[in-house]
């Protein structure tokens, strides 16, 4: 995978821009290019996303969102709702209550999400 460090309104986040989250060894590239970036904010575009993280079943997308909220990484993922799988859809919901890991459909709403203020 390949990475690149993105700053904005005074902060930065680690965007993948080539390669796909296919395993938990991928979640932990992508945390080492965080670290190494000096970031703890990452942007998951949905052409990095492969299949085994989308379907559920393969348990990819839990193992690398735990990995990166025990690293304390904040990450969005950039999916298409309409046409992700209802378990997925369940996920995201799930996912957008927390302030870890969130699911987003524009560029725009994640940079917003991503790079807002945390109180907790």
């Amino acid at each position: 995978m390949t990475f690149e460090r993105v700053d904005k309104n005074g902060k930065a986040y680690v965007k993948v821009t080539d390669g796909e989250i296919a395993t938990e060894q991928d979640g932990l590239t992508l945390i080492a290019a965080c670290i190494e970036r000096s970031t703890n904010l990452a942007m998951l575009p949905k052409d990095c996303l492969s299949q085994q993280f989308l379907q559920l079943s393969t348990r990819v997308a839990g193992v690398v969102v735990e990995k990166l909220e025990d690293y304390g990484i904040r990450a969005v993922a950039l999916v298409n709702i309409e046409r992700a799988s209802p378990r997925f859809r369940e996920f995201a919901l799930e996912s957008n209550h927390s302030t870890t890991f969130h699911v987003c459909e524009t560029v725009d709403e994640a940079e917003q999400w991503l790079l807002e203020e945390r109180t907790s």
